[in-house]
C-alpha cells in the first residue's frame, strides 16, 4: 500500500464526485435520501471542482483516490458564484429531468419546506472570523487511520501560507464534530436538521465548527 496526499488533477473529477456520492448521507451513500446522481454530484462538488480546484486535495491509495478534501478560500465569493453561475442550471436540470416528482425527492423537499419554517435555516455567519470553507471525506474503509487529519493539516497550511484568517465547517456527525474537534476546530454553533428525521428515523444534529488559522 502506498497512501499518498497531492493536489487534485483534472482526471480525479470522477472518483471526487462519486466519493461525494456515497459519503453524503452522513458518510454514507446519498442514494437514501435523494434520486438523481448527476445532480447532486453537481450540487455537491462543481463550484470546488470547476471554480476553485487549486483548495483540493486527495487521498490516494495505490493509485486510487480515496478521499478529498474541498476547499474554499473565500465562502462570499463560493456564494456568488454558486448563486450566479451553478444553481440556475441545477434548477433547469431539475426541472428538465423531472427530479421535483421523483417520490424521494418530494419526501426530501417536504422536509426541507418544514424546517425552514422551523426557523432552522437561520444561522449566525461565522464569514468574517472564517472565511473559508471545507469539505472533507473518506471512503468508509480508509477512515480512522490518520487520513483525515492527514488531509485538514495540509489544507491549513496552504490556507496559512496564503493569508487566510480561518476555516469553517457543518457536519451533521456528532462523531465527525468530535473529530475536527480533535484536529485543532471549536464549536461555534449547534442546532438541527429535522427534515433528516424521514430517513435517518430521528433529527439529525448540525454542527458547525471553526478553526482560526492567524
Amino acid at each position: 500500500m502506498n497512501p499518498v496526499i497531492r493536489p487534485y488533477r483534472l482526471t480525479d473529477r470522477s472518483a471526487v464526485r462519486q466519493i461525494a456520492f456515497e459519503t453524503a448521507f452522513m458518510g454514507a451513500s446519498a442514494a437514501v435520501f435523494f434520486e438523481g446522481q448527476e445532480f447532486l454530484k453537481d450540487a455537491l462538488t462543481l463550484y470546488f471542482t470547476d471554480h476553485e480546484p487549486e483548495s483540493i486535495w486527495v487521498f490516494e491509495v495505490d493509485g486510487v483516490v480515496a478521499g478529498y478534501i474541498l476547499g474554499a478560500r473565500d465562502e462570499k465569493k463560493m456564494d456568488r458564484v454558486v448563486w450566479t453561475k451553478i444553481i440556475p442550471g441545477l434548477c433547469v436540470d431539475a426541472l428538465g429531468q423531472g427530479l421535483l416528482l421523483r417520490p424521494r425527492n418530494m419526501k426530501l423537499l417536504g422536509g426541507l419546506a418544514a424546517s425552514f419554517l422551523k426557523g432552522e435555516f437561520f444561522m449566525p455567519s461565522f464569514s468574517e472570523d472564517y472565511p473559508a470553507v471545507l469539505h472533507i471525506n473518506l471512503k468508509a474503509d480508509r477512515r480512522g487511520h490518520g487520513a483525515g487529519g492527514a488531509l485538514i493539516r495540509t489544507l491549513v497550511e496552504a490556507f496559512t501560507q496564503a493569508g487566510v484568517k480561518g476555516v469553517h465547517l457543518g457536519t451533521m456527525s456528532s462523531a465527525g464534530a468530535d473529530f475536527f474537534q480533535k484536529n485543532g476546530f471549536v464549536l461555534l454553533f449547534q442546532g438541527q436538521r429535522s427534515y433528516m428525521e424521514n430517513f435517518a428515523g430521528k433529527a439529525v444534529p448540525l454542527y458547525l465548527l471553526g478553526r482560526k488559522l492567524r
